[in-house]
């Protein structure tokens, strides 16, 4: 009788170390993925050029290894200034910014972005997993399972959509395209709490900007991305009805600020199908305007700096 039980456990003890040694060859792999998974700062002397802003800096795909996508901020000028502080921190030869501006950031004052969000981003070494496992994991028992699942899973969002960051930095797009029944003038830039319909703070975070970035030692270029036609004639209708300054200010003013290196994108004649919603551009959006943002930025770059 044992002579047929100890084989039996013997296998079963073999096939238990396979296991185990598989899942730490899996471990190993999925924290030495460099290129994948989490932003994550390899090679900070080499980068001469970072990319702030929020979430439209996406669709300006730049696959330039000397450059880094810091675009973290909810659209707000404040998160990009902050950006643009850590940037200057940790990137030492840095030389150029490419930020893009929204022009109802201009109205904003108070940031959207979760102030503990940032803290998984700019990860090191074989730590990182543990890290954002600490950051994500609360002592709130009812999204213990969620928090768990979106480390290793990447879930970063908490919407179900999966984050993926290449070698620079630059979030992956996904494949959405627009939803049949869109809203296109969604108001998640001008909803009630965060929109401040007052020129004073349109002007306070005008001299911000000029402060920070315009009088700055680095080489600074502004992109206002493409606006639906919709979303667009919604936004001078709101800013028409509040007596605000109008969407030709703005734009006017960025000009007076960075001359040619203000890149005006937002009435670009798209078709539907490039957008992925109001105001952002979807993955094929991006990639049909892709070679043309690269050209203005290296009009504005060159002769000292190339993007590719």
């Amino acid at each position: 009788m044992a002579n047929f039980i100890m084989p039996n456990f013997k296998i079963h003890k073999a096939s238990v170390m396979v296991c185990i040694i598989i899942i730490i060859v899996l471990s190993i792999f999925m924290v030495q993925d460099n290129s994948l998974k989490y932003r994550e700062i390899t090679h900070p002397n080499d980068i001469d050029g970072i990319v702030i802003g929020n979430s439209h800096a996406n669709r300006i795909l730049l696959n330039s290894d000397n450059i880094f996508y810091l675009n973290e901020g909810g659209g707000v000028i404040a998160d990009s200034i902050e950006e643009f502080s850590y940037g200057k921190s940790i990137f030492p030869n840095l030389k150029y910014v490419i930020i893009n501006i929204t022009p109802m950031e201009m109205y904003i004052n108070q940031s959207t972005r979760n102030p503990n969000d940032k803290k998984l981003l700019y990860k090191y070494g074989l730590n990182k997993y543990l890290n954002v496992f600490e950051s994500k994991v609360t002592v709130s028992f009812s999204d213990f399972f969620k928090k768990v699942g979106a480390v290793f899973f990447n879930d970063l969002d908490g919407r179900g959509n999966k984050i993926v960051f290449i070698k620079n930095g630059r979030q992956l797009l996904d494949d959405r395209e627009h939803s049949v029944d869109l809203d296109w003038v969604s108001k998640s830039h001008y909803r009630e709490g965060l929109f401040i319909p007052n020129d004073k703070v349109y002007l306070d975070n005008l001299s911000k900007i000029r402060k920070i970035f315009a009088n700055s030692k680095f080489k600074v270029v502004v992109i206002s991305m493409p606006l639906n036609y919709r979303y667009i004639t919604y936004m001078k209708n709101e800013l028409n009805n509040h007596h605000l300054f109008d969407l030709n200010r703005f734009t006017n003013d960025m000009r007076s600020l960075f001359g040619n290196c203000y890149i005006n994108l937002i009435s670009y004649p798209l078709s539907d199908k490039y957008f992925l919603n109001g105001d952002h551009l979807n993955k094929e959006g991006a990639k049909y305007i892709k070679r043309m943002v690269i050209e203005k930025i290296n009009k504005c770059l060159k002769p000292q700096f190339n993007v590719y």
